[in-house]
């Protein structure tokens, strides 16, 4: 169930536990729409695999420069792999 992108912040991490939520305005999921940024698309015999994520809700990526929305990407996604950091960070500068 989703309400029309209303953004409750912390509030919501109480509501729904269960749910994970934006990086920066702290909204669960259920509430507001992800923005899904795809860094990597692979191709293989029985079809493709495109990888995505998605640390920012539409709302909140679109009111942040490039350069703001990079330090929220880095933050979620530069500490598990250094390799996959790479490709995020150049889909992101690419304003996808």
């Amino acid at each position: 169930m989703r309400w029309n992108g209303i953004r409750i912040g912390t509030v919501s991490r109480y509501l729904f536990p269960n749910y994970s939520a934006c990086v920066k305005c702290n909204t669960t999921w259920n509430l507001v729409k992800m923005h899904k940024t795809k860094y990597r698309e692979e191709t293989y015999e029985w079809g493709i695999i495109r990888r995505a994520v998605g640390p920012l809700c539409e709302k909140c990526w679109s009111g942040l420069s490039i350069e703001e929305r990079l330090l929220f990407y880095e933050v979620a996604f530069l500490a598990r792999d250094e390799r996959e950091w790479q490709k995020i960070k150049a889909a992101v500068l690419d304003g996808k």
